[in-house]
């Protein structure tokens, strides 16, 4: 049987290496991730101007209705 430090030592150890595996997958991925980013806000940008567009469209069909009424 293990001792009790050897059961501490081993899942140290397990918990160092998920911790080396995750910092060599961001490493690997860094790039990936930050294109993923830039491309998240440019689309988000582009909503943003394509909801600001159709609000004022909407606006200004709203003000017609209301003027031929």
């Amino acid at each position: 049987m293990m001792t009790l430090k050897n059961r501490v030592l081993a899942l140290l150890n397990i918990f160092h290496t998920i911790k080396d595996e995750n910092l060599h997958w961001r490493t690997a991925n860094q790039d990936q991730q930050a294109q993923l980013k830039h491309r998240r806000v440019l689309a988000e940008k582009t909503l943003e101007a394509e909801l600001k567009r159709k609000s004022v469209q909407l606006t200004h069909e709203i003000t017609l209705l209301r003027t031929k009424n």
